[in-house]
């Protein structure tokens, strides 16, 4: 049998650490307002599909 020598490096692997992420509350109230009570509202392109 083939004796191999102790292991001196181990590579970091982030990965093989990773945790379930803290929970985040989410208020899921309903909002009873009109559209123009947000203005002013922008709209940007942030990926193009082309």
């Amino acid at each position: 049998m083939v004796e191999l020598p102790p292991v001196c490096f181990r590579p970091h692997f982030p990965l093989a650490e990773w945790r379930e992420p803290a929970g985040v509350e989410v208020d899921s109230r309903s909002l009873e307002l009109g559209l123009a009570e947000f203005a002013p509202l922008e709209f940007r392109l942030v990926r193009r599909t082309h």
